[in-house]
């Protein structure tokens, strides 16, 4: 478990931060009462709001707790490999032993915050697209240095693919987390896995079969 350092102040935020995180993930935004915050937190209202603005800042704080861990598990994966596919399985590896936790706490933190923040909590909503586009960069970056290599298949669009794989996750784990079925989840990452395989260059050097690549737009 990491410890939690700075001011006295600092620490009370990130405990209260922790302790209600989970239920933000779980009952969204607009389901989470202040009750359910003190009593999860084990703090009076007077002590919740002395170190946070109100539930807005609340929020703020415990979606970025909960997608922080999920996000720091991916980019070290990355991080940790060579090739352009690798990196992109990197991605279905890390989510399919990180699963059950996932699942446990709730669902994916950014599919719910996307889909229950829309009308609710606009600067919630902004923060998860602000992830999402991250994400979204950060792939379409890989993509693009392995066509530049000549892994990839040199007519892919890296923007697009990257929303090919985005789309096919977080479609799969809210579809799982609707059905109570992981199943919907690992069959969307084996379709991300195809998609990969296309995308990129066998080992033999062959191209890819072209009915799996997201390919530029003609303009």
């Amino acid at each position: 478990m990491t410890a939690i350092v700075g001011t006295k102040s600092e620490r009370t935020r990130a405990r209260i931060v922790a302790r209600v995180a989970p239920l933000f993930n779980r009952k969204g935004y607009a389901g989470t009462s202040l009750s359910d915050m003190t009593e999860a937190a084990g703090l009076t209202k007077g002590a919740i709001y002395g170190n946070f603005d109100g539930k807005d800042e609340v929020a703020l704080h415990a979606f970025r707790h909960n997608i922080g861990g999920i996000i720091a598990e991916l980019e070290g994966a990355v991080r940790s490999r060579d090739r352009c596919a690798d990196k992109l399985r990197a991605y279905t590896e890390t989510y399919r032993r990180i699963y059950p936790a996932i699942a446990a706490g709730g669902g994916c933190p950014l599919a719910n915050t996307l889909c229950d923040a829309d009308d609710t909590h606009p600067g919630l909503r902004a923060e998860a697209g602000r992830m999402l586009a991250r994400w979204r960069d950060t792939i379409a970056r890989i993509v693009a240095r392995g066509i530049a290599s000549g892994e990839c298949a040199p007519s892919a669009d890296p923007r697009r693919a990257a929303m090919t794989i985005i789309t096919l996750i977080e479609g799969g784990a809210l579809l799982a987390a609707g059905a109570r079925s992981a199943d919907y989840f690992m069959n969307a990452l084996d379709r991300v896995d195809d998609y990969i395989d296309a995308l990129c260059r066998h080992d033999d050097g062959g191209a890819p079969p072209q009915r799996y690549i997201t390919t530029r737009r003609r303009r």
